[in-house]
């Protein structure tokens, strides 16, 4: 643990110096409880410096024909992909726990991915298959940032991934090619027309046209093509901004109710903040009850009751006291969020729509709120 010196406001400022709350940020993304403390001069004079950690041991000793791991591990997820395109069996329980067959390759893998196995000789009574599962993500002409870190996140956990452009999107009959679809953090007119709306700050008031070619979005095909998806089985995940989409075009029994707050009601320009899961929910599986995640962006879900044929989860929500929501940052207006859910899920037909209102995997640094991306995918395939 690096020490930290006791940190001051720079003179006349009460503004605490960037590099302590980064400091004190890293942790609490990566979903490692931590706790600030002042150390003396007799302590910090013990300190042994460690230049090298060893990882943990992955894999067991013991043969079996059926082995556990933990969900609360990110890389249980990539041991899950490298079992499956290796042609291995994995399945899943209603505790969350993963569970895999004997293969050839399993405990080399675990091995190399840190992840500990346990040995089980017969299944438990509640294990499910877990199937293969072929993801889309949408990646628009308009270039988006979060298209291509969310991409790096998935590629380096081992997904099979493909992106999705405007004309496939068009052409319908999504089922065929993927399970899971994702929107990235871009805004509805992105998507569906392809330009941002007037006005919007992140394209400095200006935007070029593309030629023909490279212009417009998925337009009424496409949005028509995301509701078949899901009609027939799919699971479509969006990310923050998306959401807008889903929104509107699905008729679920949600809105955000901070759409139409100006930066006097409500500023939260990057920061963390608490929230509490769902852990006995798929997407929460392995996650703590309590969490830190990134906002920037002013959404906040509210659910009503939905219709007989809808199946409503709140996965993450706010604390109910303003006081409890900022964990590093700032933020204007938390009270607009008490009460107020992180993300929600709904299953209609035969498929499932998870909406973040928050961005899970923001820059591949929010490593404590990957887990909640990668269930949202796995639970496809449950």
């Amino acid at each position: 643990i690096q020490h930290y010196p006791e940190v001051k406001p720079a003179q006349g400022s009460g503004i605490l110096e960037p590099y302590d709350v980064a400091a004190w940020s890293l942790p609490l993304m990566m979903g490692v409880k931590a706790e600030k403390v002042i150390l003396q001069q007799v302590e910090r004079a013990t300190f042994v410096s460690r230049q090298e950690l060893a990882w943990p041991a992955g894999g067991t000793d013991r043969k079996s024909k059926y082995y556990s791991a933990s969900p609360r591990l990110n890389n249980t997820s990539a041991l899950v992909n490298a079992m499956w395109k290796a042609g291995g069996k994995v399945y899943t329980s209603q505790d969350g726990m993963v569970l895999f067959e004997s293969h050839n390759e399993l405990l080399a893998a675990a091995s190399r991915l840190h992840v500990p196995l346990a040995a089980y000789t017969d299944l438990p009574q509640d294990a499910k298959p877990l199937k293969p599962v072929r993801v889309g993500l949408y990646k628009p002409f308009v270039a988006s940032m979060d298209e291509g870190w969310t991409r790096f996140v998935l590629e380096q956990y081992g997904f099979n991934l493909k992106n999705i452009d405007n004309s496939q999107m068009k052409a319908g009959s999504l089922e065929k090619s993927f399970d899971a679809i994702i929107l990235p953090d871009v805004d509805r007119d992105v998507i569906v027309d392809g330009r941002p709306r007037a006005g919007n700050g992140e394209f400095g008031g200006a935007f070029e046209e593309f030629p023909p070619e490279y212009s417009g979005g998925i337009g009424r095909e496409g949005e028509k093509a995301l509701r078949e998806f899901v009609e027939k089985g799919g699971t479509l995940i969006t990310l923050a901004r998306s959401s807008e989409l889903i929104g509107e075009e699905f008729n679920l029994p949600v809105r955000n109710v901070l759409a139409r707050a100006k930066d006097a009601d409500f500023n939260c320009p990057g920061s963390l903040l608490r929230v509490y899961v769902d852990n006995k929910h798929p997407v929460g599986y392995g996650m703590p009850e309590e969490a830190a995640v990134f906002v920037d962006k002013p959404i906040a879900f509210q659910t009503s009751s939905p219709t007989p044929d809808i199946q409503r989860n709140v996965l993450a929500w706010y604390p109910t006291d303003e006081k409890d929501i900022l964990l590093s940052g700032w933020i204007h207006g938390a009270d607009k969020l008490t009460r107020k859910a992180a993300a929600v899920s709904f299953s209609k037909s035969k498929g499932k729509i998870v909406m973040f209102g928050f961005r899970v995997q923001h820059r591949a640094q929010t490593e404590g709120t990957f887990k909640l991306l990668f269930n949202a995918i796995l639970w496809a395939g449950m």
